[in-house]
C-alpha cells in the first residue's frame, strides 16, 4: 500500500474517500519498480490536489447500529503557483455483536457489552507549489486517531470436533515417528500437546458457534480484564514529492516519506473466555509436589489476555531519473533507502496477581520460576502490573533499480525492469538484552511485451520475480535456530488481452497467469523449556512451496444509455506442493506436533509433509456482478439504482483443508437522486444478511485437563450483518 507513491508498512491508513483523486492498482509481483512488500501487487492512493478555483464537498452518512460518517473537503489556490486542500473526517459505528462473558473460576464478574464497533477521526492536508514551469512540489500530511472495540470473533469449541480424534489411550496413543529420526529422539512435553482432541472437518456454521459460545447469538470474550478492550492507534504520515524537468526529455523525481504510529491493543485471545484453567493436582509440572490426597482446587491464568503497547516509525527516500526520447525509447534509473524501528511492551494475564490460585490463594506466576509469598486476593484485573519488553526490530533497506522500454515496431514494445535490494535486520527478542541480526539480498527482474495492433486492442505478456522481505521471530525464550526467517520468492508469468468493441460499449479484459511460490512464510510450532517451564511458540518458518494457476475476466457492457453491467470472475487453482512440519533434532516435542501425523502421516525422514491441498484463506472461485440503471429527471436531476453481488467460494482454515467457511454471497443495494451539487443515496449492505464467516483461524482452546490443557479449536471471524442507511453529498 502506498500514498502518493510512499509506502505504508504499518497500521494501514483509513483514507476518507473525499480526499482521494484516484486509486491505482497493479497486480502481480512489482518488486522491480515498487520495492519491498509488493509480492502480490501494489495499491497507490493518490490524494486530491487543489485546482484553479476554490471548491468544497461535504458528506454525511447515517446507518443502522449507530453508523455515522462526516467528511468535509475543501481546496483553493493561494496564488498562481501555490494551493492547498484539506479533508476532515469522522467515522464511527456501533458493535455488530452482543458480547456476554459469564465470569470464570477466578471470580471475574459477568459483563455485557458489544464488540466490533469502530471510530476514526482524521485530518488530511495537501500543499502544492510550482516555483517554476519545470518544478512541481506536493506535500501531504495525514493525522489519524482510531479507537476500535474488540474485534468480533468467537470460538468453534473443541466439543464440536468431528474428525481425527484420539479416543483411546490418551495423548500417548498418537502416532510415534520412525525410529532414528530427529522427531523420535525428541523428548515429550505433555503439557504442550492437544490430547488427541481432533479437528473440525467441514463448514463452520456461525449460528452454531455463537450458540456454543455465549448463547443467544452472542460472543463470549473477556473484555473487562484491562482498562479497555480493543485497539487505540494514533498515526502521523508525511510525504513530499518533487518533480523537476531538467530538460524537455529528462525528469528527476524525489519521494520522501515519514510515518509514525503508536498503537495499543488489549485483547482476549482465547476467543471464548478460556484464559482460566484448573488442572488436576498431583500430575505434571509444576504441580507434581502436590499429593493426590490434598486435591485443592488450583486455578491459573495462561497468558491469553494481552495488552500490547507498540511504537513504529519509518523513513524512506527515493530518487528517480526518467528519460523519454522522441523516438519512444524510455528509461528510468533510481536509488531507494528505507529504515524503520519497531518496539513494544506488553502485559499478559499470567503477569498479574490473578496468575495462580490454590483455594483462592495466589501461589506463583506460571512460566516464572520465582515463587512469591502467598497472598489472599480475589482480584480479577491486572492491578497495574508493569509492562515488560516485548521485543524490538530495526530494518535498513537499500536498493538500486532501473527500467527501459523501447519500441521494436509501431505495434510491438518491450520493457525490462530490475532491482537489486539489500535488507539488514537487527532484533532484540522479548525478555532479552542481546540483539540478533540478519541480512537478505535479492535481484528482482521483470520482462514485459506489449502488442497493440489497434487503438482498441492490446495483447501483453510479462514475467516477473518478486519477494517478500525476510524477518525475525522475537518470542521470548525462542531457540536461536528458529529466529531467522528467510525471504519469500515468487516467479510469475502472465498473458492477457484488453479490448474495446461494439463502438466502445463493451470492454473486455482477460488474463491467464501462473505463479511458482517458494520459501513461503507459514505459521509453524516449536517447543522449548524457558526458565524451567515447557513453552510452545507460534513462529514463522520457511516451510512451503506452492504453485498457483489462475484466470481473471473483467467484462463491462453499456447495454444502452440507462443500463450498465459489469461482470468479474476469478478462478484460482492453488496447490501446496510441499509443506514441511518438523521438529529440530533434540528439541522438545509435544503431541502438538504429532497431531499433523494423525492427518498426513510421517514421512521416512520423520517429518510430516503435506502436499496436494489448497492454500488456506484462498477462494478457488470469486465473482462480482453489478447492474446500474440511471435516467434523467426535470430541473437537472437524475436517478439511479444499483445492485452488486459478490461471491467467494469456501476458504480453508489451515493447510490440511479440513475446516472451511462455506461459500459467501453478499448483495449490496443502492438507489438515489443526483444533481450538479447534491447526491442523495439510500443503501443496504448485505441485504440478504449472509452470515458466512469471512475467515477462520486454526487455534486452541483451554480446557481443565490432567494432561495437555489445550485442545484444537477454530477461531471464527464474525461477519458484518445487514446494515442500511442514507448518504448525502453536497458540492460547492
Amino acid at each position: 500500500m502506498f500514498v502518493d507513491g510512499i509506502i505504508i508498512e504499518q497500521g494501514n491508513a483509513s483514507i476518507p474517500l473525499s480526499a482521494l483523486q484516484r486509486v491505482e492498482v497493479v497486480k502481480g509481483p512489482q518488486s522491480a519498480l515498487y520495492g519491498r512488500s509488493t509480492l502480490a501487487g501494489a495499491v497507490n492512493y493518490v490524494l486530491k490536489t487543489p485546482g484553479n478555483e476554490a471548491d468544497a464537498e461535504a458528506t454525511l452518512q447515517y446507518g443502522d447500529r449507530d453508523l455515522f460518517r462526516a467528511e468535509i473537503h475543501a481546496s483553493a489556490p493561494f496564488s498562481d503557483t501555490a494551493g492547498g486542500a484539506i479533508t476532515v473526517a469522522h467515522y464511527e459505528r456501533g458493535g455488530e455483536y452482543d458480547n456476554n462473558f459469564a465470569g470464570n473460576a477466578l471470580g471475574t464478574p459477568a459483563e455485557m457489552n458489544q464488540v466490533g464497533g469502530e471510530s476514526t477521526t482524521s485530518v488530511t492536508g495537501v500543499l502544492t507549489f510550482a516555483p517554476s514551469e519545470r518544478v512541481d512540489i506536493k506535500l501531504h500530511a495525514m493525522y489519524e486517531d482510531t479507537f476500535d472495540d474488540h474485534y468480533a470473533i468467537a470460538m468453534n469449541p473443541s466439543s464440536l470436533n468431528n474428525c481425527y480424534q484420539v479416543t483411546r489411550g490418551g495423548p500417548l496413543s498418537q502416532p510415534a515417528p520412525p525410529e532414528g529420526t530427529p522427531e523420535a529422539s525428541a523428548s515429550l512435553v505433555t503439557s504442550a500437546g492437544y490430547n488427541g482432541s481432533g479437528y473440525y472437518c467441514g463448514e463452520i456454521d456461525v449460528a452454531t458457534v455463537l450458540e456454543n459460545s455465549g448463547g443467544d447469538g452472542r460472543a463470549s470474550l473477556e473484555t473487562g480484564f484491562f482498562d479497555f478492550a480493543g485497539t487505540s492507534r494514533e498515526s502521523l504520515r508525511l510525504g513530499l514529492r518533487i518533480d523537476a524537468d531538467l530538460n524537455d526529455n529528462l525528469t528527476l523525481t524525489s519521494l520522501t516519506g515519514y510515518n509514525d504510529v503508536a498503537e495499543e491493543r488489549a485483547q482476549d485471545q482465547t476467543f471464548g473466555g478460556g484464559d482460566t484453567r484448573m488442572p488436576v493436582v498431583g500430575v505434571g509440572s509444576p504441580f507434581a509436589a502436590q499429593p493426590f490426597s490434598a486435591r485443592p482446587r488450583i486455578h491459573s491464568r495462561v497468558g491469553f489476555l494481552t495488552w500490547n503497547d507498540d511504537s513504529f516509525d519509518d523513513f524512506s527516500q527515493e530518487l528517480r531519473l526518467r528519460f523519454e526520447a522522441d523516438s519512444g525509447l524510455n528509461y528510468t534509473l533510481g536509488v531507494y533507502y528505507y529504515g524503520s524501528d519497531d518496539a513494544g511492551q506488553r502485559i499478559t494475564s499470567f503477569d498479574t496477581t490473578t496468575s495462580t490460585y490454590i483455594d483462592g490463594t495466589r501461589l506463583f506466576a506460571p512460566f516464572n520460576p520465582r515463587f512469591v509469598p502467598a497472598t489472599v486476593s480475589t482480584s480479577t484485573s491486572y492491578e497495574g502490573a508493569p509492562f515488560r519488553h516485548n521485543g524490538s526490530n530495526s530494518i535498513e533497506s537499500t536498493s538500486v533499480f532501473g527500467a527501459v522500454e523501447f519500441p521494436v515496431s509501431d505495434v510491438l514494445t518491450i520493457g525490462l525492469e530490475a532491482r537489486y535490494n539489500d535488507d539488514e535486520f537487527e532484533s532484540v527478542p522479548a525478555g532479552s538484552s542481546s540483539a540478533v541480526s540478519g541480512s537478505f539480498d535479492a535481484f528482482l527482474p521483470k520482462l514485459t511485451v506489449r502488442l497493440q495492433p489497434s487503438d482498441n486492442l492490446l495483447v501483453y505478456a510479462n514475467a516477473a520475480k518478486g519477494n517478500k522481505p525476510g524477518t525475525l521471530n522475537t518470542s521470548e525464550g525462542l531457540p536461536a535456530q528458529d529466529q531467522l526467517v528467510d525471504e519469500e520468492n515468487a516467479t510469475s508469468f502472465e498473458v492477457g488481452v484488453k479490448s474495446l468493441s461494439m463502438d466502445n460499449r463493451v470492454e473486455t479484459n482477460v488474463a491467464l497467469y501462473t505463479i511458482d511460490w517458494r520459501d513461503m512464510q507459514l505459521t509453524s510450532t516449536r517447543a522449548a523449556v524457558v526458565n524451567g517451564q515447557p513453552r510452545t511458540f507460534s513462529i514463522l518458518e520457511n516451510v512451503g512451496e506452492s504453485s498457483i494457476t489462475g484466470l481473471e475476466l473483467d467484462l463491462s457492457v453499456r447495454v444502452n444509455d440507462a443500463w450498465n453491467i459489469r461482470l468479474g470472475y476469478a478462478y484460482t487453482d492453488s496447490e501446496i506442493e510441499r509443506f514441511v512440519q518438523s521438529v529440530d533434532a533434540g528439541a522438545q516435542a509435544g503431541s502438538a506436533f504429532r497431531e499433523a501425523a494423525l492427518i498426513a502421516g510421517y514421512s521416512s525422514s520423520g517429518d510430516v509433509i503435506i502436499s496436494g491441498t489448497q492454500l488456506p484463506q484462498t477462494s478457488e472461485q470469486q465473482a462480482i456482478l453489478s447492474n446500474v440503471f440511471n435516467g434523467g429527471m426535470n430541473n437537472g436531476w437524475s436517478w439511479f439504482l444499483r445492485a452488486d453481488l459478490t461471491y467467494n467460494s469456501e476458504r480453508y482454515a489451515q493447510v490440511y483443508n479440513l475446516a472451511h467457511t462455506g461459500d459467501r454471497q453478499i448483495v449490496n443495494l443502492r438507489g438515489g437522486f443526483r444533481s450538479d451539487n447534491i447526491d442523495i443515496e439510500l443503501w443496504v449492505d448485505n441485504a440478504t444478511d449472509d452470515d458466512t464467516s469471512p475467515a477462520l483461524i486454526r487455534y486452541v482452546q483451554g480446557r481443565n485437563l490432567t494432561f495437555n490443557p489445550f485442545n484444537r479449536a477454530i477461531g471464527v471471524t464474525l461477519p458484518e450483518q445487514r446494515r442500511g442507511g442514507i448518504t448525502a453529498r453536497f458540492r460547492f
